[in-house]
């Protein structure tokens, strides 16, 4: 499958761009909002989401939108370090 790319935390929830194939059979990139809303979407077929050909849902009209990758969507490994939780102590009780 095609990696999902995670936006940040807002709310509790995090915007998103995903891979489907959509109802008419074509592949689709889309951008949801953080409560998992469709917002724009792009036909592709890529192994990452397309820089233009954005689309408003249930529009025709490309939008003037260019998608910029950012650290680790080129498909490189992430150079920061892993965050981790401290250790939990048993609880006392």
């Amino acid at each position: 499958g095609k990696p999902v790319f995670l936006g940040p935390k807002t709310e509790g929830s995090r915007p998103s761009i995903a891979f489907t194939m959509a109802a008419d059979g074509k592949p689709t990139w889309w951008v949801c909002d953080a409560s998992g809303g469709e917002c724009f979407y792009a036909e592709s077929d890529s192994d990452i989401p397309p820089r233009k050909g954005w689309r408003k849902e249930y529009s025709e009209d490309e939008l003037e939108v260019v998608l910029e990758a950012c650290e680790g969507m080129d498909g490189e490994k992430d150079s920061r370090a892993r965050s981790r939780s401290p250790r939990r102590e048993k609880c006392p009780w």
